[in-house]
């Protein structure tokens, strides 16, 4: 099923969907663990979509980055995927505004790169924490 993680800012939107598992047959810890997922953004005037592969461990990093700067609003984490397709930096004031500078890779490698900002506040990340737990629960390390 598939599982969706949105991160809002105004009239943009970055929006990570998680597909399936990439591998589902492997009997190999690091092949199962990894998914398909689609990648969609609209930054300013540019709007697209992408195809990507995440580890399952990607997810479970990204939650707990998530939780902390909850906890900590001055706190700063890198987020980024094992192929480099997507690459996030949250980067909290203090006071609860939340700068997210991220680039997004269409191949990965070799690919196009787009670099975008979003801007969120802290009463969006228990949204954001429990997308992300939703695609944890559904997609878990095997």
């Amino acid at each position: 099923m598939e599982k969706s993680i949105r991160i809002k800012s105004g009239g943009d939107l970055l929006e990570i969907i998680v597909q399936r598992y990439s591998h589902p047959g492997s009997l190999d810890t690091y092949d199962k663990n990894w998914v398909d997922t689609t990648i969609n953004i609209q930054a300013g005037g540019f709007k697209g979509s992408y195809f990507s592969f995440f580890q399952t461990t990607d997810f479970l990093s990204f939650r707990d980055s998530l939780k902390i700067l909850y906890d900590d609003l001055s706190y700063t984490f890198h987020f980024t995927t094992i192929e480099g397709q997507l690459s996030l930096r949250f980067k909290g004031d203090g006071i609860g505004h939340i700068e997210i500078n991220g680039e997004a890779q269409d191949k990965a490698g070799t690919g196009n790169i787009l670099s975008f900002e979003l801007l969120v506040d802290q009463t969006q990340l228990p949204i954001i924490i429990n997308e992300v737990n939703n695609a944890v629960e559904e997609y878990p390390f095997q």
